[in-house]
């Protein structure tokens, strides 16, 4: 995939939505991809998580901005984040020990 190719897949879904992002993010977010086609499923989670936060703070009044990437911790921290809030969601210690299991996989 180039560099245009991923910008596209980044734009393309956002504008689908009847959102704007900034061009800053966009930039962010195909530097963190880079040339590694694997980043795509973390990029396509990294996304959702930014776009949930990105409505729940501006209700979509304006672009999807870089800070809201940030605060999901960027394609390095989405899925650990995301686990974590899962996990302590959790409520009997029975579904914890059931899901530390599972992880260990």
């Amino acid at each position: 995939m180039t560099r245009d190719e991923r910008r596209l897949a980044i734009v393309g879904p956002v504008g689908v939505g009847e959102a704007q992002i900034s061009p800053v993010l966009v930039t962010q977010l195909v530097n963190d991809v880079g040339d590694n086609t694997d980043q795509l499923s973390i990029l396509q989670h990294a996304l959702n998580r930014t776009w949930a936060r990105w409505r729940q703070e501006t209700e979509g009044v304006e672009p999807l901005a870089l800070r809201h990437y940030e605060a999901i911790g960027t394609m390095a921290h989405a899925l650990d984040g995301h686990a974590e809030k899962a996990y302590a969601e959790l409520r009997s210690e029975r579904a914890q020990r059931s899901a530390k299991r599972s992880s260990k996989r």
